[in-house]
């Protein structure tokens, strides 16, 4: 098969998946996480009604690439048997698979945890992953989880990829109504070779409406002045007309559409955050401005942006749109209402890059220059140091790291956390008890680093909690990954079989388990819910903590 999902989305750092959940309508619902069983238990209820899913594909590694090869569409969900959230999806899926039976787009599942490689080609991260098959190649599903959703959502992909402009007057009024991208078409036959490429491209793209006509005098009307076949791009914003200049041929017409489809600056909201993070330019530059600031350095910040096309995306983070951009100014660590541009790199797992220059074009463009070669430092937020930590668990913030992770004269061990974290949580006081319990040995340290507010370059997020162990020494090497279970008794092991300076472990007294508050649990208060921009879009924090 020609082309694979999971570039993009599989690079995505933790908080930026976090950014997507609070702004993207595509993924809001909730999802499993696909390393282990654990992360989905308690995500949702056991199912305990059979569902009729006598019209749901079973696929699995042997019959996979042929059905989604031979079928023009597929819907097919990656699921694994233990998720909550695939169990509350079943008879939505199997009601939406009879349904759509009759228009003859098959619904399938495969189970992840049975066929891992199939789901890794795929970049299955969470469950269920829907992907949607069309001609072959796979396009991740954004609409609803609900039966009707997902039969509106498919038969809105599977009509007609394109209308027909038969008059000027049709053409005049398509060209005052310009909200979505156009891509029109001038074509000397509507069954040939061009029309089958240029529709093979509809189907796949999202965002973009396609239209083709076949009178000259209404391709005019476009600005279609070459010869058939011609094809040009219509947006609302500054840069409203785009030509196309390549082979008619399906490849060509889909990188000048993915080009030129989003607009030289993207005002980052809610409508936007899918198509900023999951484009093919895995780069952003990011400018935190109010509208008047901006109003005085657009044409300079759209002008530079030419320059960088499928290569960078340039982001508008409106200061008035409190809504939108406090998350995102939490993300980067700024909490002023100044000015301020920064490059962020999901293909470097979410690194960051401050810009300290004006915003002259050449200055810009430089920037964007150096950023796309690598030659710049990497900006690292930081709460500020506490005043006070005399606690037996250290609090480190990124300014204080290195002063006291890679303190070369202790062991250290390291949680790094984040505060809606269900299994932070969990976590707490056993790692608490871990710092009583070994505070009077003074070549360890047990420490712990709020995730979501400081950065060191020595820490990978993959999920929270990361809990990580540096030797005492050579500090310059990469952290042990603690793989072990999360007890007193399997850390204080770790610790013994890891140090790199020997040392005695005190006994570890055992607890009372007659009252739970002496374990320091607090009482399960229940779900508490992160707010986002719409009522119809709310995002658990322990779904979150699923998800990553």
């Amino acid at each position: 098969m020609a082309s694979r999902i999971g570039g993009s989305f599989s690079l995505f750092s933790v908080v930026a998946v976090v950014v997507l959940l609070l702004f993207s309508a595509n993924f809001s619902v909730r999802e499993c996480a696909a390393e282990s069983g654990h992360a989905g238990e308690g995500a949702g209820a056991s199912s305990e009604h059979l569902v009729d899913e006598k019209d749901v594909v079973v696929l699995g590694a042997e019959n996979f690439t042929n059905f989604v090869n031979t079928n023009p569409y597929v819907l097919v969900e990656f699921y694994a048997p233990w998720c909550g959230h695939c169990q509350s999806l079943a008879p939505e899926w199997a009601s939406a698979a009879s349904i759509l039976k009759g228009d003859s787009v098959p619904l399938a599942k495969v189970d992840a945890t049975v066929h891992a490689e199939l789901a890794k080609e795929f970049g299955v991260q969470g469950y269920p992953t829907i992907l949607f098959f069309i001609d072959g190649l796979p396009k991740r599903y954004t609409g609803e989880r609900v039966s009707d959703g997902i039969v509106m959502w498919v038969k809105k992909k599977t009509g007609p990829a394109i209308d027909f402009v038969k008059s000027e007057s049709d053409a005049e009024e398509l060209l005052l109504q310009v909200d979505t991208p156009l891509a029109v078409a001038f074509l000397g036959n509507f069954e040939g070779k061009d029309a089958e490429e240029l529709t093979a491209v509809a189907r796949q793209e999202d965002g973009i409406l396609f239209y083709m006509t076949s009178d000259a005098d209404v391709a005019k009307i476009f600005s279609l002045n070459k010869n058939a076949p011609a094809l040009v791009l219509w947006k609302k914003e500054n840069e409203k007309l785009s030509t196309f200049d390549g082979a008619f041929e399906r490849e060509a017409i889909s990188e000048f559409l993915s080009a030129n489809k989003l607009p030289l600056v993207v005002t980052f909201n809610h409508e936007t955050a899918s198509a900023i993070f999951e484009d093919e330019a895995s780069r952003q530059l990011l400018l935190f401005a109010l509208p008047e600031e901006f109003d005085k350095i657009r044409d300079n910040f759209e002008e530079a942006a030419k320059f960088f096309k499928r290569k960078i995306i340039f982001v508008l983070v409106d200061l008035a749109d409190k809504e939108a951009a406090t998350p995102v100014l939490n993300f980067f660590a700024l909490t002023t209402e100044e000015t301020k541009m920064i490059g962020f790199s999901i293909e470097e797992n979410g690194r960051k890059f401050m810009y300290s220059g004006d915003f002259s074009v050449e200055s810009i463009k430089t920037f964007g220059e150096k950023f796309l070669a690598g030659d710049l430092p990497y900006f690292l937020k930081s709460e500020p140091i506490p005043e006070k930590n005399d606690g037996n668990v250290k609090i480190v913030v990124g300014d204080s790291f290195d002063d006291i992770v890679l303190d070369e004269t202790k062991d250290v061990l390291l949680e790094v956390y984040a505060p809606w974290c269900g299994h932070c949580r969990n976590l707490e006081p056993e790692y608490n008890r871990l710092g009583e319990i070994l505070k009077n040995i003074p070549s360890i340290v047990i420490a712990k680093m709020d995730g979501t507010t400081n950065e060191h370059a020595l820490v990978q997020i993959q999920g929270f909690p990361t809990i990580l162990f540096f030797p005492a020494g050579d500090k310059s090497k990469e952290p042990l990954a603690v793989q072990t279970e999360r007890t007193v008794e399997a850390f204080v092991d770790y610790i013994k079989k890891n140090a790199a300076i020997p040392f005695t472990a005190p006994e570890i007294p055992k607890l009372k388990l007659d009252d739970p508050t002496d374990l320091g649990v607090e009482e399960d208060k229940g779900d508490e819910d992160i707010k986002v921009l719409s009522a119809d879009d709310k995002v658990d924090q322990e779904d979150i903590k699923d998800e990553l």
